[in-house]
């Protein structure tokens, strides 16, 4: 989703990724929008950000994307699937994205990435991951 907002090196990709999508396809968490969040402010702390562009930015998401996809509620069993997946210590699959994935397996949902490693872990373990490369 960053890539989407923030222009990087990957945006490209993502905005032909998402210009193939249906719409009303796509769903998010509660967590994506933390991610989201932390992210834009990981760039302001950088210098790649400043505090009224991350604005701009979480305002576009809110009122352009956000009404657009579907909302996946988080429940415990979604951090206790995402604690199971992390134990996974050889696949190197951190907290956040265990939690991403947890949540869309639980709504047997595809998880898309751009994170070779991530998605190779996901896949060992049997979930539907899409990467975009």
């Amino acid at each position: 989703m960053v890539s989407i907002l923030a222009y990087e090196n990957s945006t490209p990709m993502a905005n032909d990724w998402l210009d193939h999508q249906e719409a009303g396809s796509l769903a998010i968490s509660g967590w994506l929008e933390t991610e989201l969040s932390a992210a834009l402010s990981r760039k302001i702390r950088t210098g790649r950000l400043k505090d009224t562009e991350r604005d701009t930015l979480m305002l576009r998401f809110t009122t352009d994307m956000l009404p657009g996809l579907a909302r996946l509620d988080t429940n415990r069993k979604h951090f206790r699937l995402a604690a199971a997946i992390a134990q996974r210590h050889d696949l190197g699959i951190r907290s956040g994205d265990a939690l991403h994935l947890a949540i869309a397996a639980s709504n047997r949902l595809t998880l898309v990435t751009f994170d070779k490693p991530f998605a190779a872990g996901a896949i060992a373990l049997g979930y539907n991951v899409e990467l975009i490369a």
